[in-house]
């Protein structure tokens, strides 16, 4: 005849809690392999292990202890998330018809994260689509040690239009949290209508003589200019002046 005596031990490494036994040794009888006890007090973090005594007639007696779990009641955190390859970056434009890339990292101290899921959104016209997986509320898997994703089949990617990543992180536990990028807005083409003129503020035409402006000034030149762009504007201009021989 066989008598189980289980009891449970539990302690917090991350509140600095030593284990102690929070239900002491009870007998279950000879017949029962398993059981349920209810109305614990634990808290996020907690180590539970159960150990086992079981005796037989004869007095003799063998301990066992489970390998335990971590009680982890919390998702991830998020730390940061944002578009484009480089960690810590957050992109507002791309050149690229074909690739997008999201970088992140996310936290979860009492489980670890077990792995993530992706989908990538297009938002044009005002409309939003799930472009990636083509299937609808379908995800991408990615390994739960991965900062980053990056297309590796290419996409098609409407110019102007903008895309965003959503990221879910799953822990050990099953517990998730979803956020999503602000999203790219693809730009594959320089600014345009560049149009330079001399001698004459910005929108003024220039007085031609012969075909050439006449500029008399020898120490000083007045340069203005134009240029537009529809997806990404134009955030900055670089002015560089040259001479060549005269007739």
């Amino acid at each position: 005849m066989t008598t189980l005596f289980p009891s449970i031990v539990a302690g917090n490494s991350s509140a600095d809690t030593a284990p102690h036994v929070i239900h002491e040794a009870t007998s279950v009888g000879k017949e029962a392999n398993s059981i349920n006890w209810h109305h614990f007090h634990l808290h996020d973090g907690d180590f539970v292990d159960v150990v086992v005594n079981a005796s037989n007639g004869a007095g003799s007696v063998v301990v066992t202890e489970s390998d335990g779990f971590t009680l982890d009641t919390s998702a991830p955190e998020m730390r940061f998330i944002g578009d484009g390859s480089q960690p810590g970056t957050d992109l507002q434009y791309s050149p690229s018809t074909t690739d997008l890339s999201v970088n992140w990292e996310f936290e979860d101290v009492e489980s670890g994260i077990d792995h993530y899921k992706l989908a990538v959104f297009q938002h044009h016209g005002g409309s939003r689509l799930q472009i990636y997986p083509v299937q609808k509320n379908e995800w991408l898997t990615v390994e739960g040690s991965a900062a980053g994703w990056t297309n590796s089949e290419p996409l098609t990617l409407v110019p102007g239009a903008r895309y965003s990543v959503r990221v879910s992180a799953v822990n050990e536990a099953g517990l998730t949290t979803t956020h999503d990028t602000d999203g790219v807005i693809i730009d594959p083409t320089p600014p345009s209508n560049l149009h330079v003129a001399v001698d004459v503020m910005p929108g003024e035409l220039e007085e031609l003589h012969d075909g050439y402006v006449l500029h008399t000034d020898l120490s000083a030149i007045l340069v203005s200019w134009r240029a537009t762009d529809g997806e990404s504007k134009v955030t900055a201009y670089w002015a560089a002046l040259g001479t060549s021989p005269g007739e």
